[in-house]
């Protein structure tokens, strides 16, 4: 036989093939007597098998697993509703308290002790940089050094009392109705914030009546000498005042944690918002809802998760527990690695040794060398992907303020909702202690009690229905048509490959390579 004829031949016995049916291969392909092609049939019906498995295993568990998505849409035919009224969380930006046993050694003790112990080193020709140093004296290492026990000591001063809270009932001008009359407003430690108490009262029921607003007098005690000595020697950011979270009130805490204000002492506030109407289901659904793993410094306000701040610390901490098996800056970081009961690394110890000083240093230096940005708290925004995937909706809120006059004065005796409260809340402030020293208890009280209106904050929170409410409700991800297209269009791609792979193919070696195996 020519070379021609033989193309001719191999050319026809190639179309005749291609002609065949795959109904007419199944059986060539499954009669054949080559080993290796029974073989080569065998594992490729297996691994169609286990592909189209999975294929169907995340198509079902899909439909079953994620079968509603919350869905936030804008509703302007919405009433105003007690329901619906916000929540709120506060936290004063104050983060140090006065130890009354003295036993906690205070910021300017670890300060002076510290800075006398770098001054030594750099004796020895170890010079710092201004990095380095900004973050030795950082309140994030003072709470390091002293550990977690005694910095939640120092730490959990609400430095905020309520005088006077009273509700505006939406269509009665000039009615306000006092909070004290329905419930008692307390403050109730955040778990996951130092310095942040939610305040929960209960709404009255009133007939034919809405709360239009919530209105507060806030008063925020003078500043500890603590505070003021680290002020002074570090940078001042934000100065005194608080931070005002507003979230559904079923929630004790917010659960997003980074739409907040920042209200300065001395003003009067107005945050309105738009209410959140929610028809959801019990569990959540979307990973939206999850509790991001955010840090809120101690000055109260939030390092969020795109700043240096946070993306270094995080990447520090990572580091740290994969190289050295021990967990560092616990107090600032809200960390998923506290169940692992990791200790802790190398810390500067009570006494500050030079030894343990440099191992510190050195300890800094080799995790926060990964960037050229230098470490100064500010909410400088990195490359990384330091970022969480999508946050919930929440309330949209907007907010004003105007100065309260600084020359004006009131007395918080005649003020107070509970004068009684206001009393107690005096007696432990530290001008207290040294006026009581030279003059008698009630005499004090009432010397204390005359403040000027800059040491208040009068906040009003009002939901404003005219701008349209936010309604959140779960929609069905599961609609049988397009689950029966989505399962049709898989089982016919399968059957598509495996027909054209593993069928076609085989029985195209077998009448073409390998004559004679059928």
């Amino acid at each position: 036989m020519t070379e021609k004829n033989q193309k001719s031949l191999i050319k026809a016995k190639i179309k005749e093939s291609l002609s065949m049916s795959t109904l007419k291969g199944i059986p060539r392909v499954m009669k054949t007597k080559n080993k290796c092609i029974k073989s080569l049939w065998a594992v490729g019906t297996i691994m169609v098998i286990l592909a189209a498995g999975c294929h169907w295993y995340y198509l079902f568990s899909g439909y079953l697993k994620r079968t509603v998505f919350t869905i936030v849409q804008e509703n302007y035919e919405a009433i105003l509703s007690n329901e619906n009224f916000p929540g709120l969380t506060l936290c004063s930006l104050v983060p140090f308290s006065k130890d009354p046993t003295g036993e906690i050694p205070s910021y300017e003790q670890f300060h002076t002790k510290l800075l006398s112990k770098i001054k030594e080193l750099e004796k020895r020709n170890k010079t710092l940089n201004s990095r380095t140093k900004r973050l030795l004296i950082h309140k994030s290492i003072y709470y390091d050094w002293l550990g977690l026990n005694d910095a939640r000591k120092i730490g959990q001063k609400e430095g905020v009392f309520i005088l006077n809270c009273k509700l505006k009932i939406s269509g009665y001008e000039g009615a306000y109705l006092p909070c004290r009359n329905y419930s008692t407003i307390t403050l109730i430690q955040n778990p996951y914030m130092f310095n942040c108490y939610a305040i929960k009262f209960n709404l009255p029921q009133i007939e034919n009546g809405v709360i239009d607003k919530a209105v507060f007098t806030l008063y925020l005690d003078e500043i500890s000498p603590d505070y003021s000595f680290y002020l002074k020697k570090n940078y001042n950011l934000l100065g005194e005042g608080i931070k005002i979270l507003v979230h559904d009130k079923n929630n004790k805490f917010p659960r997003v944690q980074n739409e907040g204000f920042i209200i300065s002492k001395g003003t009067k506030s107005i945050v309105t918002t738009r209410p959140v109407f929610r028809v959801r289901k019990p569990e959540p659904y979307t990973n939206c809802q999850e509790i991001p793993n955010d840090i809120y410094n101690f000055t109260g306000n939030l390092v969020k998760a795109n700043s240096f701040a946070y993306c270094s610390l995080r990447l520090w901490q990572n580091e740290v527990v994969k190289k050295h098996g021990c967990i560092s800056t616990t107090l600032l970081i809200v960390s998923e690695l506290d169940h692992l009961k990791l200790p802790r690394c190398k810390e500067l110890g009570r006494n500050i040794t030079l030894n343990g000083l440099e191992a510190v240093i050195n300890f800094i230096n080799n995790f926060y060398n990964i960037t050229t940005i230098e470490y100064d708290s500010k909410n400088a925004t990195t490359g990384g992907r330091c970022r969480h995937p999508c946050y919930e909706h929440y309330f949209k809120q907007s907010y004003s303020s105007i100065d309260l006059k600084g020359s004006y004065f009131i007395n918080l005796l005649e003020y107070a909702d509970n004068v009684e409260a206001i009393k107690n809340y005096l007696k432990v402030q530290q001008t207290f202690q040294k006026c009581i020293e030279k003059d008698t208890e009630k005499s004090c009280i009432e010397k204390l009690a005359i403040v000027p209106y800059k040491n208040l904050i009068e906040l009003e929170v009002q939901q404003n229905i005219h701008f349209g409410a936010l309604v959140e409700f779960d929609a069905p991800v599961f609609e049988l048509p397009d689950f029966l297209a989505k399962l049709a269009a898989t089982i016919n791609f399968w059957v598509g490959f495996s027909a054209i792979i593993f069928i076609e193919i085989i029985d195209l070696i077998l009448q073409i390579c390998i004559p004679g195996t059928v």
